[in-house]
């Protein structure tokens, strides 16, 4: 998986979006399983308010930002963040950790 090109089309980036519930959805379950060691199915299965407890730790420590924090643009709703910059990152209102 080098380089991070994938093969693509639409009806699979639909597909993608509609299974992985988008983009802010994906951060986070990257997140649940890097930082806590949980799997999408057993971040799924916490009550809301434990996935927010956990959410709000995330931003406390640095790893998410909160959109209304600062002034940020809009980003463009298709950008994929696998593959986006640092600068399309902050657009999704998230903050690049340098060296984490």
């Amino acid at each position: 998986m080098g380089g991070g090109h994938f093969f693509s089309t639409p009806a699979i980036d639909a597909r993608y979006e509609q299974l992985s519930g988008g983009a802010v959805n994906r951060i986070v379950l990257y997140l649940a399983r890097r930082r806590l060691g949980i799997t999408p199915t057993e971040w799924n299965a916490l009550p809301w308010y434990e996935q927010r407890m956990y959410i709000e730790g995330f931003i406390e420590e640095g790893f998410l930002k909160r959109a209304d924090d600062e002034d940020v643009e809009e980003g463009d709703p298709n950008v994929d963040p696998v593959t986006a910059s640092d600068a399309e990152l902050r657009r999704m209102g998230l903050t690049v950790i340098e060296g984490g």
